[in-house]
């Protein structure tokens, strides 16, 4: 029997989502702040915006 399509696609974002949040709240450094954070994330999606106009 074949799994359900929107199933998958579902626990594929939810493994997606994970994984970034992951990579942002665990640092070398320890526990980040709310600022350090929150410009992480400012900083990533501003440069890919960027390379996605040149």
């Amino acid at each position: 029997m074949e799994p359900d399509r929107e199933l998958v696609e579902a626990r594929q974002r939810k493994e997606m989502q994970t994984s970034i949040k992951s990579s942002i709240w665990l640092s070398v450094k320890g526990r980040l702040s709310v600022d350090e954070v929150s410009g992480i994330m400012f900083n990533f999606a501003y440069n890919s915006i960027r390379a996605g106009r040149r």
